[in-house]
């Protein structure tokens, strides 16, 4: 499920809020009869101090995908085909430094919402038959899925180990994680 469904989530959340530098994460196969997770969750840090979280199911029923980043100047809320966007009225941090009650929310203001247009995997086709018959480079070069990627293999090796991960990860030991859990499902 990581690298198939949430893939897309990763990716669209390292394209926002940047490139962990530490992941811990938990998966685990609750209702799939598969090989692989079907849930997955992880906590995440970024070199700037920022902290967040990941949740990723096949197995949940939810009221939609989303992606939440909240920061001092307000919060963004990306839902299925639109963004939301809240903006406080004074930035957080001198909010949280001036008197009054340290536990109200600040003021803040609702900015008009964002309608997405619709992507279908026809617009990729597209795109990837354009970038190939040299008519210019593709809208997202794939060096661009290898953050995400590596946010998901972060994710699984933590997992497995029980260990918080620095990223990048160590190659090495994410391959070795790889062939005893091969070796594992061979042996049964």
């Amino acid at each position: 499920m990581l690298i198939n469904q949430g893939q897309h989530d990763l990716d669209l959340m390292c394209y926002l809020a940047g490139r962990p530098s530490r992941v811990v994460g938990w998966t685990r196969t609750r209702l799939h009869a598969i090989e692989t997770e079907d849930t997955a969750v992880a906590s995440l840090e970024w070199p700037n101090g920022a902290v967040g979280s990941v949740h990723l199911s096949t197995v949940e029923a939810d009221e939609s995908q989303r992606i939440e980043i909240t920061g001092t100047a307000g919060r963004l809320r990306l839902l299925h085909g639109r963004l939301e966007i809240c903006r406080n009225e004074v930035d957080f941090r001198e909010y949280a430094a001036s008197p009054g009650d340290p536990y109200a929310s600040p003021a803040t203001e609702q900015l008009p919402v964002v309608e997405g247009a619709p992507v279908t995997h026809l617009n990729l086709y597209v795109d990837l038959q354009r970038t190939l018959a040299g008519r210019g480079p593709p809208m997202v070069p794939a060096s661009e899925a290898l953050v995400a990627l590596e946010v998901a293999n972060a994710i699984t090796y933590s997992s497995h180990t029980r260990t918080e991960v620095e990223l990048p990860l160590d190659r090495t030991a994410y391959r070795d994680l790889l062939n005893s859990l091969r070796d594992r499902v061979g042996a049964r």
